[in-house]
């Protein structure tokens, strides 16, 4: 199957996706899962715009982190499976995506 190019058509631009990462456990080293986190997105060579560790409830602390990507269909899709596989993560949910 050939790509249909249109020439003067414009290419989409980017998008900032926010990430929420939730640990399996309180005892989960959620900087581990930050930096972990961080080197999937800089392998597949997406800007990091940051990343904060919050507090949930009861000593369980959390992940924000916030992506900048192309905006191609399934990248963020794909970014949440990826985090999904990081040792002791029980959940990954996208928080935000907007336009950059």
């Amino acid at each position: 199957m050939s790509i249909l190019q249109i020439q003067g058509a414009v290419n989409m631009g980017e998008v900032s996706v926010i990430y929420r990462i939730l640990p399996a456990d309180i005892e989960a080293d959620v900087e581990v899962i930050a930096k972990k986190a961080v080197g999937i997105a800089e392998t597949e060579k997406l800007k990091v715009r940051g990343y904060q560790v919050i507090d949930i409830a009861f000593g369980l602390r959390g992940l924000i982190i916030n992506l900048v990507m192309p905006d191609t269909g399934g990248l963020s899709d794909k970014m949440e499976k990826l985090f999904n596989e990081i040792d002791n993560v029980q959940s990954v949910e996208v928080m935000d995506l907007s336009l950059v």
